[in-house]
């Protein structure tokens, strides 16, 4: 998958000019409203950023809560989307620099990893087992120029590092190391 941060920037642009936050949600169950607020507006006596009508059954009740708190933390979701893409854009810039010194070699790469789908937008990169015929990219790091798998083999420590964080639960880690052990066993028993 391919993102344009140019685009994403522009469609962020476009969200200028709003209350800079931050901003909470109050619920005003005297008023059967939710307010979204910014302190710093609150304080001066100036209107909600938003107001959202409340006092419904549920499941109603909660979706209207969860909207209030969505709202409430748009201008920290913009903020980190901005850094995202600025992370994006310093990993091609260091990609391009590594293709014009012609120490990356996407070729010497190829066929050493494969990708696994972990669902809900996860995803891991796993050693494609049949690449140790040519010696695979712990050789490679051993032995050849470890510049030239650069970004798969840190591609390899991020998955790695994925399923020891404590971002995710010990059930959902287990879950996504059977999928990708099954997928290497699927790699595996395929001609290569």
């Amino acid at each position: 998958m391919t993102i344009d941060t140019a685009k994403e920037r522009e469609r962020l642009a476009a969200l200028e000019g709003h209350t800079s936050g931050p901003w909470g949600a109050d619920w005003a169950s005297a008023e059967d409203r939710i307010c979204v607020t910014d302190a710093q507006r609150w304080k001066a006596g100036k209107v909600d950023v938003a107001r959202i009508e409340a006092g419904f059954d549920e499941p109603f009740e909660s979706e209207q809560r969860a909207n209030a708190r969505l709202i409430a933390v748009a201008p920290d979701l913009k903020r980190d989307y901005l850094t995202a893409l600025d992370v994006i854009d310093a990993q091609a810039a260091e990609i391009e620099q590594l293709l014009a010194a012609n120490q990356y070699d996407p070729k010497a790469a190829q066929g050493m990893t494969a990708e696994v789908e972990l669902g809900e937008g996860a995803g891991a990169t796993i050693i494609d087992p049949r690449s140790f015929e040519d010696g695979g990219a712990e050789w490679v790091m051993r032995y050849g120029n470890p510049a030239s798998i650069s970004l798969v083999v840190a591609s390899l420590l991020s998955s790695y590092d994925d399923l020891l964080s404590c971002g995710i639960t010990m059930r959902d880690a287990e879950r996504r190391l059977r999928l990708m052990r099954k997928a290497r066993a699927s790699l595996s028993e395929r001609e290569p």
